[in-house]
């Protein structure tokens, strides 16, 4: 991972672990009602014993708000840092199929 990312972790959509064993969709009848945990500056948190993401307020998160509720934000949190660096590099791409092929040639899990 450093060698690619210059950091010891990095961020990676779950999605796009899917084609690999171990990670599935699970669908139920149940609906799912998500909710986003905001603080000043992105952060890793744990929650039930899993390891998830604070919401990042970068430009393309915003883009996906409301103006009127991306204004009530900056009402909420006027010391929001928009446009935050993430916590940990998000790996797309080429570099994530890098760490993908390496951590299958390894048996290695994606997991800390």
């Amino acid at each position: 991972m450093e060698r690619i990312t210059g950091e010891h972790q990095a961020l990676i959509s779950a999605k796009d672990l899917l084609e690999l064993d171990g990670f599935d969709v699970v669908e139920g009848d149940a609906p799912t009602t998500y909710y986003h945990v905001m603080t000043p500056e992105h952060q890793l948190i744990m929650a039930h014993g899993c390891l998830g993401e604070t919401l990042f307020t970068g430009p393309q998160a915003l883009r996906m708000i409301p103006a009127e509720s991306r204004r009530e934000l900056h009402a909420l949190l006027p010391d929001i840092d928009i446009g935050t660096t993430p916590v940990r590099p998000h790996l797309r791409g080429r570099p994530l199929d890098k760490i993908i092929a390496r951590h299958q040639d390894h048996s290695r899990n994606f997991t800390h």
